[in-house]
């Protein structure tokens, strides 16, 4: 499992992203190596999957 996944699973915090950026949706949570990564990301309802736009590494 990826580290992207992994966020999704250890989830700290989860809401909307601001207005008028590439992501609709933010997700901050944990790696399994105990990292903190924040995802931002989209949903697709029909299929029912998150596509992350970009991660990085909260310090």
């Amino acid at each position: 499992m990826g580290e992207i996944e992994q966020v999704f699973f250890n989830i700290v915090r989860i809401g909307r992203n601001r207005r008028n950026r590439a992501a609709a949706f933010s997700v901050e949570g944990l790696t399994d190596g105990g990292r903190r990564v924040r995802v931002n990301f989209d949903y697709d309802a029909d299929t029912r999957t998150a596509i992350a736009i970009s991660a990085w590494e909260v310090r």
